[in-house]
């Protein structure tokens, strides 16, 4: 009798790998959707206590 939580061939557990790619990727996606959405409300903030909101620069200019 075979266990069916392990593959029976080396390429039957590449599902798991992938699977945990995606899941990890999805995890960073989600990191920086809420980076963003916490620095719009930290600008937003800014703006109405009257500060001025510096513009970001574009990273290819960084080196300029």
């Amino acid at each position: 009798m075979s266990d069916t939580n392990t593959p029976e061939t080396p390429g039957g557990g590449m599902g798991d790998d992938m699977e945990e790619m995606f899941l990890d990727e999805a995890k960073k996606d989600h990191l920086a959707s809420e980076a963003e959405r916490a620095n719009a409300d930290a600008d937003r903030e800014r703006a109405e206590l009257g500060e001025s909101v510096t513009p970001k620069r574009p990273w290819w200019r960084f080196w300029a």
